[in-house]
């Protein structure tokens, strides 16, 4: 709160002195008017390197941050993928294993029983027409 109130009364303090000033001294009004435009130059300089810092700031904050992200990635992601990448290939063998030892036998044998079937069901069907 008093770093509020502070620079609030210092600046009430100073445009009520520079007022009494004008007042009280003999100054034209170009004369103010310069004044003013090269405080206000001033202010715009120390904002602007403000801003720089402020933003520079930042820019090493985000790179402290991403380059922590990187090392919780490494230490706890990284492991747990190369887990689930092993694991997949564990499954995509034993998938091959049963198909090669399981899936293509039975495939066979049904195929050969369709094609046992459908010959036997191609010569009884000839032998009828021919009746």
């Amino acid at each position: 709160m008093r770093f509020v109130v502070i620079p609030l009364l210092l600046l009430v303090v100073l445009i009520g002195g520079g007022t009494a000033g004008l007042i009280v001294s003999d100054v034209r009004l170009d004369e103010v008017r310069d004044v003013v435009i090269i405080i206000y130059g001033l202010m715009g300089i120390l904002f602007f390197l403000v801003g720089v810092i402020v933003a520079l700031g930042v820019f090493f904050a985000l790179q402290a941050l991403v380059g922590a992200g990187r090392g919780v990635f490494d230490e706890s992601l990284k492991p747990g993928i190369e887990e689930v990448r092993e694991m997949v290939h564990t499954v995509r063998g034993g998938v091959e294993f049963a198909t090669d030892n399981a899936v293509s036998p039975v495939i066979r044998v049904v195929s050969v029983a369709r094609g046992v079937r459908r010959g036997l069901d191609a010569v009884t069907g000839f032998a009828r027409r021919g009746r």
